[in-house]
């Protein structure tokens, strides 16, 4: 370009420029003006001599100058979103178009004004030559067509019809109606305008330039005068009315409605709701409906009807609801004793209760909601009121009295008969309760009756039997005895020699027998006493004692005869089994420490009792509960103590120091070592014991450990081997350093373990034998290098017509590895995020290699496929009248991927008609028959399209295209 400098330096430093016969450091050169379109060559000859050199260079230098002409674009009219595709002129040809979407603006300069957004699109073109480009910036601007198409007609109208929304008729709402008469803001008004045909038209503009594409569609709406009938109006009537019959003009009508016949007459038996009534005439005068509506009033008659009569009533019956007696419950009750519909022979308070006889009562109703009909009916109803009784007193009675006969005065009944009253009023005290027993008498009938009840009281005799011929014999010392247990009750009273209250103390009777008297009397006047006597013996005893002895051992086995003062006893223990009754102590089976001994001896009921006290020692076995494992000579001092049953003893035998109970294994010999425990009893020390047990002392052999191939990359695997002693029973554990399970092995057996995660580690190492254990820590470390995981991300689709790929390295770790790249069929990309052109659909694998600088590496491979992105449009819509703008119809398909060989279209009429065929995809319908001219009408046609893409898929293509014109 005229304006750009060329630079040129020299990769030898220092060095001197030569350009002619002056020197310079650096050499600019400005190419001289060039025309616009032109191409100039121009040949420069720089010498170069480097200054620490006697030996110049020299070099020619080519230069060309270029000046592309600066591209022009026809300015380019404002179009409709319906228009047919449009060609962008521009000067020079052969330039790319740019800034816009290719299926907007493709590389051909071809506007698809359907795919287009609404509003101004800006874009580029520009011209390249020889590597030197001129651009321009052109723009278009594309409106929305709103199309006045209507959905549907208005159906004729009245003057007296509704306004009607022309907005309801149309497909899109964004325009406006416009008419002479009866439009405004787009509401059509019949109201006071004459029989006859209006013209409306529906006009769109589009947007945002509204003279682009403008529509309209015109429409007729019929209108007819009418007039409004006339009706007489009815006065309220009773649903027990004769039928009436309506009055309106004009006649001719028909009448609709609740309760009404289309000829008008009302029948007031058939209205079942009372209150108004709306009924509607209508009656046709030409195209139009005349309706008029009036209303009636009806009140709903009720009749008095009674459903049932009431059964004859007590005097002290519940109140009645006579409402529940009749069909309807709006009316009201009148007759004796009758408040708020409710009747009560005996309501209380001042009213006084109903004599036995027969009253009448009267239903009235009244209809609603006016009251415009009457209707009463009455009711005959029985009482039965009958007179009080009054029972004699009677009583009180023994319950050992004979039967007694009661009497009663007032009204005729009978009393109520129980197991101690008959029917004809026979009481038994025998049979009744004592206390207060009720007795009743009724008068009347079974359902209606007046009723007394008192009571008469029987008092309960007493019996003062003794249970038994004689008392227990009981001894001069024993407690004092309770006789109430010994009677039949408990109420009576006790005489006789040592009787204080209702006990029997034999120590004041003496020794002996005694006759004691038991005397009772009944409650609470005493009417029936009764006496009972009984017999009781008294004895003594004198008191023994029993002879010393022990203490004893308690594993002494031979038992030991106890002895008394007074013979004839028994011996037995307090707290001890140890003894039994002839007196044998077993030491043994004896309690340690006081065993209470007890010696008892009878004569009668009298008991006499001794007791002494024999001390039992514990013995103390010096049995061991379990034995020792094997101590360690490296380990710490044992206290023996928790080998033994019992401690607290004496310890002597290797490894014990005096007077302790710790074993040091340090100070005991390798191997067994006897060892002897002593006990002795307290506080006497009769029972002695001692016991031996042999202990081992292990002592470990010295430790070694060596590592296998001790370097690697993840993940590898390293050998341990240790050379210590081959003891059968000895274990060894290997400790890898990363923190993953122990590894159990024996000696001279090597183990091995994989490391997979990168990092230096120490291995250590436990000898265990007969539960010795000693740890080694290896000297040599392991040391694992990491192994990077390759990994690259493919684009997710990948399309013929943008078949560049950048392919994005997710290797981990991403830096310091070096990677080589392979693609099937092509050459190998460098670069840790290479990008390539894959030249045709199809699938290719790709694979990648990561080595770490350690020599570590990975490798993966992955799949991508480029994929056809044929695509097709088909408009919905043309206008075929020549204006050079959407005047053909054809469908636009993407630049990539069409079959053209196997392209056919068809265009039929509604009734199936052939009107257009091509198989050539560039060439549509021109809206004639056959593309020769004779143009078809406005309307509704129907395309078959049939093709196939590149990869031999095969579509077939109905829908609907519009002509407007």
């Amino acid at each position: 370009n005229p304006n750009d400098a060329v630079k040129f330096t020299y990769n030898w430093s220092p060095s001197t420029w030569i350009l002619g016969s002056s020197q310079v450091k650096n050499i600019f050169i400005q190419p001289n003006n060039i025309a616009d379109g032109a191409v100039v060559t121009t040949v420069y000859t720089v010498v170069v001599t480097p200054t620490i050199l006697a030996c110049p260079k020299t070099k020619t230098i080519q230069i060309t100058g270029v000046d592309p002409p600066k591209p022009v674009i026809t300015p380019i009219n404002p179009m409709c979103n319906t228009f047919q595709p449009y060609q962008v002129q521009v000067t020079p040809a052969g330039g790319v178009f740019s800034g816009i979407n290719s299926n907007i603006l493709n590389g051909s300069g071809v506007i698809t004004p359907a795919l287009a957004s609404i509003g101004t699109s800006t874009f580029m073109y520009t011209f390249n030559l020889l590597g030197c480009t001129e651009s321009t910036s052109a723009s278009f601007e594309v409106s929305q067509f709103f199309t006045a198409a209507l959905t549907s007609t208005v159906s004729p109208l009245c003057v007296t019809s509704p306004a009607v929304n022309l907005m309801n008729n149309v497909q899109q709402t964004n325009g406006s109606w416009t008419g002479s008469q009866g439009v405004s803001n787009n509401i059509f008004n019949p109201a006071n305008l004459l029989t006859g045909n209006y013209q409306v038209t529906y006009n769109t503009l589009s947007s945002p330039n509204p003279t682009v594409c403008p529509d309209s569609s015109p429409l007729t709406i019929s209108v007819t005068k009418t007039i409004t009938p006339s009706i007489l109006s009815v006065q309220p009537f009773c649903t027990n009315a004769a039928p009436i019959t309506m009055t309106v003009s004009p006649l001719g009508g028909n009448w609709s409605g609740g309760n009404i016949s289309a000829a008008g007459v009302i029948t007031p038996s058939n209205i079942v709701q009372a209150g108004q009534h709306a009924v509607t005439y209508t009656v046709a005068d030409g195209p139009c409906v005349n309706i008029a509506s009036t209303s009636f009033h009806v009140d709903r008659f009720i009749p008095a009807t009674i459903t049932q009569a009431v059964p004859q009533l007590c005097y002290d019956a519940k109140p009645i609801n006579l409402l529940s007696i009749v069909a309807n419950t709006t009316g009201v009750w009148d007759g004796p004793n009758v408040q708020n519909n409710s009747f009560t022979p005996d309501p209380g308070g001042s009213i006084p209760a109903l004599m036995t006889g027969v009253y009448e009562f009267t239903y009235s109703t009244n209809s609603v909601p006016n009251g415009l009909c009457q209707d009463k009916k009455t009711i005959q109803i029985s009482v039965l009121n009958p007179v009080q009784p009054n029972i004699s007193p009677a009583g009180p009675y023994c319950s050992t009295h004979g039967t007694v006969q009661l009497s009663v005065s007032g009204g005729a009944g009978a009393w109520t008969a129980s197991s101690y009253l008959t029917a004809d009023g026979v009481f038994s005290p025998a049979m009744a309760g004592v206390g207060s027993n009720p007795v009743q008498y009724i008068a009347g009938t079974a359902s209606c009756n007046r009723q007394q009840t008192k009571f008469v009281k029987v008092e309960a005799f007493v019996s003062a039997q003794i249970t038994t011929e004689r008392l227990p014999d009981i001894c001069n010392t024993s407690s004092p005895m309770n006789l109430m247990p010994y009677t039949l009750n408990n109420t009576g009273k006790w005489a006789g020699s040592g009787i204080l209250g209702n006990s029997f103390h034999p120590s004041l009777a003496g020794q002996g027998q005694h006759i004691l008297t038991y005397t009772t009397a009944s409650i609470p006047s005493g009417l029936c006493p009764d006496q009972a006597l009984v017999a009781v013996n008294v004895f003594s005893l004198a008191t023994p004692h029993i002879a010393e002895t022990g203490p004893f051992c308690s594993n002494n086995g031979s038992p030991v005869q106890l002895t008394a003062d007074v013979q004839g006893g028994m011996f037995g223990g307090a707290n001890t089994s140890a003894v039994n009754m002839q007196g044998l102590f077993l030491p043994a089976s004896a309690v340690i420490g006081n065993n209470v001994v007890n010696y008892t001896i009878t004569s009668g009921p009298c008991v006499a009792y001794a007791q002494t006290t024999i001390f039992v020692e514990k013995f103390i076995s010096a049995d061991f509960h379990t034995t020792p494992q094997p101590f360690c000579s490296t380990g710490d001092q044992v206290n023996m103590n928790h080998y033994v049953m019992n401690p607290g003893g004496s310890w002597s035998g290797g490894g014990i120091a005096p007077g302790s109970s710790k074993f040091d294994p340090s100070k005991a010999a390798n191997g067994m070592n006897v060892i002897t425990y002593y006990t002795t009893s307290f506080p006497t020390g009769l029972c002695k014991d001692k016991k031996e047990i042999s202990v081992e002392v292990v002592q470990l052999p010295p430790l070694s450990a060596m590592l296998g191939e001790r370097t690697g990359c993840a993940p590898h695997e390293v050998v341990f081997h240790t050379t210590s002693s081959n003891e059968p029973s000895a274990k060894v554990y290997w400790t890898s350093g990363d923190n993953t399970e122990v590894i159990e092995g024996v000696p001279l057996t090597p183990v091995s373990h994989i490391y997979t995660t990168p990092g230096t580690y120490t291995v250590m190492m436990t000898y265990e034998l007969k539960g010795c254990k000693a740890n080694l820590q290896v000297a040599e470390e392991v040391e694992i290098y990491a192994t990077p995981r390759a990994d690259f991300i493919l684009p997710a689709e990948v399309l013929i017509s943008d078949p560049d790929v950048h392919i994005m390295n997710n290797t981990t770790p991403l830096g310091n590895n070096n990677y080589t790249w392979t693609i099937d069929g092509l050459s190998s990309p460098q670069g840790i995020h290479p990008r390539v052109s894959l030249p045709a659909i199809g699938k290719y694998k790709v694979t990648l290699i990561a080595e770490s600088p350690k020599g570590c590496s990975d490798e993966i491979s992955k799949m991508i496929e480029v994929k056809n992105d044929f695509n097709i449009f088909i408009p919905t819509s043309f206008s075929p009248n020549f204006d050079d703008l959407n005047d053909v119809f054809k469908p636009v398909f993407s630049p990539y991927g069409l079959d053209l060989k196997t392209f056919e279209m068809e265009v039929f009429d509604r009734w199936g008609h052939m009107l257009f065929r091509t198989t050539d995809a560039n060439k549509g319908w021109d809206g004639s028959v056959g593309n020769k001219g004779e143009p078809v009408k406005e309307g509704v046609y129907i395309y078959k399209i049939r093709y196939k893409d590149v990869d031999g898929n095969a579509y077939n293509t109905t829908g609907y295209v519009t002509i407007v014109k």
